[in-house]
């Protein structure tokens, strides 16, 4: 883009007088003004100043004539109301566009596309840009406003060395609340955004575009139930239920029940497992509890996104109804035909009920 030239046109000795263009082949991206000069006077013994615009999309060199028609208002106290032309006065334009230092390294890579990105996780990319200048140039990237608090650029501030290339390492970290703060960049049906980015470069007016292009999603999981009660289990079997896991994100998650409390095990393969995309996987959560009383943990499910979830259990585990006072009897020896007794205790362990037991016979005879 150059700078726009000034064009004065005097009024003369013309009472009063008016304004208007009406170029032939005007140049691609030309700019009169002001508002295109249609019906603007021109006081009598004064100038006007009139600004063009050149702002050239591509590599060329072109021309124009733009012709500037005068024409005198109706004298005061005449009954001729119309106006009649006076003067034409044509000038060339003459404008070259040509190419600026700063440009994006691979044009195929004017678009960073980060695919799918999940709400508060980190996604990374590289944006490169070449120097065809002759000297260096102080570059610096710049987002939208609403978008600045996502977005972070690595380094803030660089300078690129004639002939040479240089990276912005950009760092984008989605939240739930950029479909509200960013919503006119956010297609709302398919939750795609674009984000238009700029490098400006100091002595380079116009700036470099590129964009960010990804679609948004939540990378939450889902529990069905979201809480597993297991009641009442002796200390001697082990509860086994069923607890269901949803990936909600469009992207693969690979999950694991890490760091379980030793009355608690998870299959299958020991409670790791992959999610695709919206896939609901069925864990089986064993409780076996050490000791008798009431239990409440949370059992740790950790993402390779380094996403932890809780799941809440609740159980209680209780004792036999008979004890024995031993758990081993050793008999001392005996030669055959001599008898060796030892004690032992029965005990109920019941508060209330009354148990009843048998004797094994066929135990007993051997």
């Amino acid at each position: 883009r150059q700078a726009p030239p000034a064009v004065s046109a005097e009024g003369g000795d013309l009472a009063s007088s008016s304004l208007t263009s009406s170029p032939d082949s005007p140049l691609p991206g030309t700019v009169v003004g002001p508002e295109g000069l249609s019906g603007v006077a021109v006081p009598a013994r004064s100038q006007l100043k009139v600004v063009v615009g050149f702002c050239p999309m591509r590599v060329l060199r072109a021309d124009s004539n733009v012709e500037l028609r005068f024409w005198a208002a109706p004298a005061p106290g005449s009954q001729r109301k119309e106006r009649s032309e006076v003067a034409t006065t044509v000038v060339f334009l003459d404008g070259q566009g040509a190419d600026v230092p700063i440009v994006v390294a691979d044009p195929a890579r004017r678009v960073l596309d980060f695919h799918c990105c999940c709400f508060g996780v980190l996604h990374r990319d590289t944006a490169v840009f070449h120097s065809r200048g002759r000297s260096s140039m102080r570059c610096q990237p710049v987002a939208p406003p609403e978008l600045r608090k996502y977005l972070k650029f690595i380094p803030k501030v660089g300078f690129i060395q004639p002939g040479k290339d240089l990276g912005f390492l950009i760092e984008f970290r989605p939240e739930a609340a950029i479909l509200t703060e960013a919503a006119r960049f956010i297609n709302p049906e398919t939750s795609q955004v674009d984000i238009p980015l700029v490098i400006e470069a100091t002595g380079q007016v116009m700036p470099v575009a590129f964009f960010l292009k990804a679609y948004l999603c939540d990378s939450l999981l889902r529990f069905d139930p979201p809480e597993l009660n297991f009641g009442r289990c002796s200390l001697t079997e082990a509860i086994s239920l069923p607890v269901r896991v949803t990936n909600t994100a469009l992207l693969p998650q690979r999950v694991g029940f890490v760091r379980l409390p030793p009355e608690f095990r998870a299959r299958p393969d020991r409670g790791f497992l992959q999610l695709l995309p919206r896939e609901t996987l069925e864990f089986q959560v064993e409780f076996h509890p050490r000791q008798e009383g009431e239990l409440q943990r949370q059992l740790l499910l950790k993402t390779d996104r380094n996403e932890d979830y809780g799941l809440a259990v609740y159980g209680e585990g209780f004792g036999p109804g008979l004890r024995f006072s031993e758990s081993t009897v050793r008999l001392k020896r005996a030669g055959f035909g001599e008898v060796v007794s030892v004690g032992l205790s029965l005990v109920s362990t019941h508060p209330t009920a009354t148990l009843a037991f048998a004797v094994d016979t066929r135990a007993a005879a051997t």
